[in-house]
């Protein structure tokens, strides 16, 4: 599988908070776009699984923000029922799900949960400048 995305100059998120928090209104107009993206991907059976602020790319800058999601390289389907070498250890320290991160083959795999748990995380990010974990 291939995807190509259109050419986003204004580079990822992580490079508009790096030393100013987002109002939260800034940041729910973020979340709510990430969500639609991961509503997406669920209902397809995709799992992210490395949602952070460095693979949400920004289209169209504050106040009216307008993101969309990137890197999908980590991304899986949704249907194995248990993990493989595929499916363990995945996403970025501070942004991954616990569940990911203490993996070991042959458990129960995780599921679309660990996508929302990054989401917080990224939320937190925006509005502190600060990494929640």
């Amino acid at each position: 599988i291939c995807i190509v995305m259109e050419y986003l100059a204004l580079g990822d998120l992580q490079k508009h908070i790096d030393t100013t928090p987002l109002p939260e209104s800034c940041a729910r107009l973020i979340a709510s776009q990430v969500l639609e993206g991961l509503d997406f991907m669920h209902s397809n059976n995709f799992v992210h699984r490395d949602l952070k602020p460095s693979n949400i790319m920004v289209k169209s800058p504050g106040p009216d923000w307008w993101v969309k999601i990137a890197d999908f390289g980590l991304s899986k389907r949704r249907h194995e029922d248990f993990t493989t070498l595929h499916t363990m250890n995945r996403g970025t320290m501070g942004y991954a799900a616990p569940e990911i991160l203490g993996l070991q083959a042959g458990a129960a795999s995780y599921t679309f949960a660990v996508d929302m748990w990054s989401l917080g995380a990224v939320v937190y990010k925006l509005v502190t400048c600060q990494a929640a974990f």
